[in-house]
């Protein structure tokens, strides 16, 4: 089943079957293998239909439209991202924002070395949303390659765009979680920059 895609997989799963003379162990294996086949088509359709809710779910929120537009975060990125940001007041700067989902460094410095590592603290199915809209981005969207390859040329670690992220998400969920009068003072603030 090796180099096969998943779909036909499946298929070849289906077309197994045990001979009379088999032993019992390769009986299971068949009978085991059918039921996770069962249970995978299963849970495609319901990813699928889940997804067309999410799509139809995330833009009814304040900040889903603009996380939407956003390169690389599709309907369950969004959908996690807000999850995890819960309410006004939950995240109170882009530090807390960074530090929830995992990202902030941490000194790890010994003797004269100093260094920085990331957190591997805070909450993982956010740190994995934004690593899944990084990678994605760093595929698809041209201005994060261009990005990186500046990064790259001066030197730079690659892992950046996992960092520069999170502070760009916080800019774009903020703002339209603020109650409007807010809202107004944070777009005239902008507007002075």
């Amino acid at each position: 089943m090796r180099g096969r895609g998943l779909a036909k997989q499946l298929d070849r799963i289906d077309q197994l079957s045990s001979p009379a003379d088999a032993t019992l162990e390769h009986r299971v294996t068949i009978r085991t293998l059918r039921s996770i086949a069962t249970r995978i088509r299963f849970l495609t359709t319901q990813a699928v239909e889940l997804d067309v809710e999410l799509l139809a779910l995330v833009p009814k929120h304040p900040a889903g439209p603009t996380l939407l537009a956003e390169p690389g975060v599709g309907p369950v990125v969004a959908a996690q991202l807000l999850v995890s940001w819960s309410h006004r007041g939950r995240v109170r700067n882009e530090a807390a924002f960074a530090s929830l989902a995992g990202v902030s460094p941490l000194e790890a410095s010994s003797g004269q070395r100093t260094r920085h590592r990331l957190s591997r603290m805070g909450d993982r199915n956010l740190h994995r949303a934004l690593h899944t809209a990084a990678i994605t981005r760093l595929r698809c969207h041209a201005e994060s390659r261009e990005y990186e390859a500046r990064r790259a040329t001066q030197g730079k670690p690659i892992v950046t765009s996992t960092r520069i992220l999170p502070r760009r998400v916080y800019r774009l969920i903020r703002p339209a979680t603020l109650p409007a009068a807010a809202r107004i003072e944070v777009a005239q603030a902008a507007d002075k920059l």
